[in-house]
């Protein structure tokens, strides 16, 4: 059951920030007494019932107020609290953060699911009122007709870079991307692969899979990481 403390469960919004209380050791900045993650869920881009999810880095926040500013910031949002965050001992660090990592991402596929049926519940009543701005839709011979699937696609990916393939060859696959699966940030992607920056370009997969795979704290993580080897690099 999902915390809320800004927010209706049954109206999501689908931009969420989640925050707990740090107890001890903050892993992210030593003073911070805040984790705070922000998620959001695209029903634009949505397909088939599958709605795209965007998870920003954790970010470290030094008291309530600093939350209270960013909450404040964000507008129409939806704000969830976690149980606090207190690292048993050193020696049980690892554990506790793939235990955290797991409750995070049971977390996002709650809200996702959450947004998905008040989405279906909106849905019909939109569906109306955009007809009678647009027109009749479309007759079956017109539909686009089915694309190579995510799965597929992305390992496409990881078997162009993991053979060399020059940036020519890379280019139908992240057109194919950009098309169909507006969900990832394949422009960063594409311009690591033209600087030839194949480590970076190589977390930049690794965090597609974890989003197709619903890893939403790992896909985080490798973003995090991403970051921080872009910046070393400028």
């Amino acid at each position: 059951m999902l915390d809320f403390v800004k927010g209706d469960s049954q109206a999501p919004t689908g931009n969420l920030i989640a925050f707990c209380q740090v107890i001890g050791k903050n892993p992210f900045e030593t003073d911070g007494a805040i984790i705070a993650i922000h998620v959001v869920v695209s029903n634009i881009s949505a397909r088939e019932n599958s709605f795209p999810v965007v998870v920003f880095p954790p970010v470290s926040l030094k008291n309530e107020q600093e939350l209270s500013r960013v909450i404040s910031f964000q507008g129409k949002c939806d704000v969830v609290r976690l149980e606090d965050f207190k690292i048993p001992s050193e020696q049980q660090e690892q554990e506790y953060m793939n235990d955290r990592l797991e409750q995070f991402n049971d977390l996002v596929r709650d809200y996702v699911d959450l947004y998905q049926r008040y989405h279906e519940k909106i849905a019909p009543k939109l569906s109306e009122e955009i007809k009678l701005l647009t027109g009749p839709t479309s007759t079956r011979s017109e539909e686009a007709q089915p694309t190579e699937g995510e799965q597929a696609t992305l390992e496409k990916l990881q078997e162009l870079l993991k053979t060399g393939a020059g940036p020519v060859d890379f280019t139908p696959v992240i057109r194919h991307i950009e098309k169909n699966f507006p969900q990832y940030d394949i422009q960063n992607f594409e311009k690591n692969i033209h600087q030839d920056q194949t480590e970076i370009a190589s977390l930049y997969i690794k965090k597609f899979f974890a989003i197709h795979e619903e890893r939403y704290e790992a896909a985080a993580l490798f973003q995090a990481r991403i970051m921080q080897m872009e910046s070393a690099r400028s």
